[in-house]
């Protein structure tokens, strides 16, 4: 795995090693589906609630060089719609998209000694 914690540094749709795709799986995918399997029987009980997941605009459009992430990002899209389709009035579920500058890097101020 490279640097990011979500993804390889190369992750393409062939040539990916089998451990390297279950890792972003499960750090996409399965950690969102099971945090909501934790957490929506309350909110059910309680007949409120609202569950947001973070998904990525590559889960929206296929990328070469990041095929498993955006994959498992489009996962994560689907099932945010389909928990709140099995849902219903009871909770809300959706995914917001971080914009892609929203973790750059903030520029240093140069200090004045």
């Amino acid at each position: 795995m490279g640097k990011n914690a979500g993804k390889p540094l190369s992750n393409d749709a062939v040539f990916i090693s089998v451990e390297d795709i279950r890792t972003v799986l499960d750090r996409n995918l399965m950690t969102c589906i099971l945090c909501c399997r934790e957490i929506a029987p309350e909110m059910i009980a309680r007949k409120s609630g609202c569950i947001v997941n973070i998904g990525s605009i590559s889960g929206l459009s296929g990328h070469a060089a990041e095929a498993i992430y955006s994959t498992a990002k489009a996962a994560v899209h689907e099932y945010s719609r389909c928990l709140a389709r099995n849902c219903g009035r009871i909770i809300s579920a959706s995914t917001s998209l971080p914009r892609p500058d929203y973790y750059a890097p903030v520029p240093r101020q140069p200090s004045h000694r």
